[in-house]
């Protein structure tokens, strides 16, 4: 029997399993450490939780000796088993990037040394895509400081949206904007409590769209989850009465119905006057319009006098919506022409 080979082969598989079940420092996304100490012939173990989308750079550089970096996605790396090692040798810069991750994760850096030396270490994240979501199922993620994570849904006209940001570890800003990526400088709807609380942002949706969901880190390493939830609530819906004039008032996006009974052979004219800002006027017998839905509009823009007309075959409730282009308070009559 060769003992040389076997003694060499034993502490081969001393060091792997060593290396292998050294616990692991909790990093985040754009760590920083500066002048971090290694022992000689040891394995530092750093380890962050990284998503579908991600992509990320791992560099150490500031080196006092020859110092080696791994990096591997799921398991923690070794000498021999590793996604990325630059091993340039000497002091120089050593460099690794994941390329675009294809499912939730952990990445694992493993810093080798073999003598006592320090090392600046930075993880990067470069890039983030926007999480596709689905109505009533959470998701879990991490933000840095001064980042985002970016979601976003697809909505129905009509639909009304609770979005939540919950489990919050450290403090974060929820922001939802229509059709593109939502920002703090870039948003319809935001929600910024303090102190780690959860952000809750109820929102109506005028259209059929992609709706935009960011979350801002406002601390460093926000664990974080969201949650998208359709509500259901009654209609709200105020009956009106021939020849007589309604005040009221829409939000910005938003709608406000009314609803009157007329019988076959008779018309509905309705008159949408007194404008403070731009509102537009759709009728639908028989069901609430929407923008894509409707029987009759008129959609004149600024703070122009809108009517629209239709005529019944069969007796039937007419509903008459304003959408708000803009928040706007109005005047509302309708007239039963026979």
């Amino acid at each position: 029997m060769n003992y040389k080979l076997l003694k060499i082969n034993l502490i081969i598989i001393f060091f792997i399993t060593l290396f292998a079940h050294a616990e692991s420092t909790k990093a985040y996304p754009n760590f920083y450490e500066k002048n971090i100490p290694i022992h000689k012939h040891k394995m530092d173990y750093y380890g962050l939780k990284v998503f579908k989308g991600d992509n990320y750079k791992v560099k150490i550089n500031q080196l006092s000796a020859d110092i080696d970096l791994y990096v591997k996605l799921g398991s923690k790396p070794t000498k021999k088993n590793y996604d990325c090692r630059p091993f340039h040798g000497g002091q120089y810069i050593e460099e690794c990037t994941t390329g675009t991750i294809t499912e939730d994760t952990t990445l694992y850096i493993g810093i080798y040394s073999t003598q006592s030396a320090q090392y600046n270490l930075r993880i990067k994240l470069k890039h983030s895509t926007i999480k596709e979501m689905d109505y009533d199922k959470e998701t879990f993620s991490i933000v840095a400081k001064d980042l985002y994570r970016h979601y976003k849904i697809k909505a129905k006209e009509g639909d009304k949206l609770r979005i939540k940001a919950y489990n919050l570890d450290k403090n974060g800003d929820l922001f939802v904007n229509f059709d593109s990526k939502a920002s703090s400088y870039n948003f319809d709807k935001k929600s910024t409590s303090q102190n780690n609380k959860d952000e809750e942002i109820l929102i109506d949706i005028p259209y059929d769209m992609d709706v935009y969901i960011s979350l801002l880190g406002i601390e460093n390493c926000v664990e974080h989850k969201i949650l998208i939830t359709r509500v259901n609530e009654p209609d709200d819906i105020t009956v009106l009465n021939s020849a007589e004039t309604e005040s009221d008032s829409v939000k910005y996006h938003e709608w406000r119905y009314f609803k009157i009974h007329a019988l076959a052979g008779e018309s509905v004219l309705s008159v949408l006057d007194a404008l403070s800002d731009d509102a537009d006027l759709y009728l639908k017998v028989g069901e609430k319009p929407t923008r894509n839905n409707y029987d009759k509009r008129s959609i004149r823009g600024g703070t122009s006098e809108d009517t629209a007309r239709v005529s019944l075959d069969q007796d039937a409730d007419v509903y008459i919506g304003i959408y708000g282009y803009r928040a706007a308070s109005f005047n509302i009559r309708v007239d039963v022409v026979k």
